[in-house]
């Protein structure tokens, strides 16, 4: 089996696309195997790798450093689910301990603490965000959407999911917030469905999703559509691990990009809500000759991971 070797590109995100030409990052003897999560902090990026249980740091221009390592130790990383930061920290979450461990912009291990939970089942935690000293964290799997924890560790918050979601709702999802921390996006890169939900009362205030049909016997993504269209009987889920790769975040505008691609045609369908009304269905390609195997939105850039071996950054 062929090793992993993650390239990294970086966009910038416009209103109306994603523009710039590619221009080559520096990453010396750096590779990354399986990125789990990317933040920035004053221009540099952070980016988890959850098999070799490191973050490596990069600019613009080059890899800077980086560090921890697998272990169960202080400053280690075992089994992480995602990295998030409150602007000044790095975050890291472990799926079977519940254990948090906070860095500095550095790499200096700066504490740890433990989400106490009753229930003790933590590995269904997956994608978390640091918000307002809380951390948001949902669940992969079960019957709630998220549990919101103190910087203690101390359970605030379950948020459950209606009689509904229990079936239509699926997993692997991913959490995106506002920049105001009052709304929380939850997408399924499964599913394609999103939930819109307030951290005020903690309630659903929306849903929506890309719907999926049969065609011709295969199953093809045809268009963005509300909740509604579950009732329709063409409406099937795809036996596939992750069907999407993201749900990008530009103002009012969601993008979901899929990761099924359609008769063949070059880049990626896109299906876009624009608050919260669907959008013609549009292609995007990334120009990345050796293909696209992960990409996340950091602030207003959007960072692309090649499946090969050059790195990219795009202004």
């Amino acid at each position: 089996m062929r090793k992993s070797i993650i390239p990294v590109l970086i966009m910038s995100m416009a209103l109306n696309g994603l523009f710039g030409e590619p221009v080559p990052i520096k990453m010396k003897d750096a590779i990354v195997n399986m990125p789990g999560g990317i933040v920035e902090i004053q221009g540099k990026f952070y980016v988890l790798d959850r098999k070799l249980k490191k973050i490596f740091v990069f600019n613009r221009e080059e890899f800077l450093f980086s560090f921890s390592q697998a272990g169960q130790g202080p400053g280690d990383i075992d089994d992480p689910v995602s990295l998030s930061t409150d602007g000044q920290k790095i975050f890291t979450l472990e799926r079977w301990t519940g254990v948090v461990s906070m860095f500095s912009p550095n790499g200096d291990l700066l504490g740890t603490f433990k989400l106490k939970d009753s229930q003790k089942r933590l590995y269904l935690l997956g994608d978390f965000k640091v918000y307002d000293n809380k951390i948001a964290a949902v669940l992969n799997r079960g019957i709630e959407y998220l549990r919101v924890y103190d910087l203690q560790g101390n359970l605030l918050k379950r948020v459950s999911k209606d009689k509904e979601d229990l079936v239509q709702l699926s997993h692997l999802f991913e959490i995106t917030l506002e920049e105001n921390h009052k709304t929380a996006y939850i997408f399924s890169r499964f599913s394609g469905e999103i939930r819109v939900l307030s951290l005020e009362t903690f309630q659903i205030i929306d849903s929506y999703a890309v719907r999926l049909e049969k065609v011709d016997k295969t199953v093809a993504f045809l268009k963005a559509g509300d909740m509604k269209t579950k009732s329709d009987p063409s409406v099937v889920n795809v036996e596939e691990f992750e069907n999407f790769f993201s749900l990008l975040k530009d103002g009012s505008k969601l993008t979901a990009i899929s990761r099924i691609k359609e008769n063949k045609e070059p880049g990626f369908p896109c299906f876009t809500f624009i608050s919260g009304t669907p959008q013609p269905k549009t292609q995007i390609d990334f120009a990345l000759k050796d293909g696209l195997s992960y990409i996340q939105q950091v602030g207003q850039n959007i960072l692309l991971i090649d499946e090969e071996g050059s790195i990219f950054i795009k202004h």
